[in-house]
């Protein structure tokens, strides 16, 4: 049985150019044995989950000011927003929001 978890993942903002924009999302599937449980404690989980494979699309490949510039829509848009994978962002790219750090 494979379940995938998927986190927030909304549009994307990106400036208009020759290529088709994709949204960021964060997601992970779990692999395993299916099994009736009493109570879902985490060392059940780790004893029959056999393999969890999770990516991260976060904008690694576009350039640091639209990067920046996704992450405060993602922070601040009140319809399409998600603080979460802004925060998410932020954590897998820090080289690019250190100074907010310090």
């Amino acid at each position: 049985m494979t379940v995938v978890v998927s986190g927030a993942n909304p549009p994307s903002w990106y400036p208009t150019g020759t290529y088709v924009p994709t949204w960021n999302d964060v997601v992970a599937h779990l692999s395993g044995r299916a099994e009736v449980l009493e109570a879902a404690a985490w060392d059940v989980l780790v004893r029959t989950v056999e393999r969890i494979e999770a990516t991260a699309k976060v904008s690694q490949d576009e350039p640091d000011e639209v990067i920046r510039s996704v992450v405060e829509a993602l922070a601040t848009d009140p319809v399409h927003g998600s603080p979460e994978l802004a925060d998410t962002m932020r954590a897998h790219l820090p080289h690019l929001f250190a100074e907010r750090r310090a």
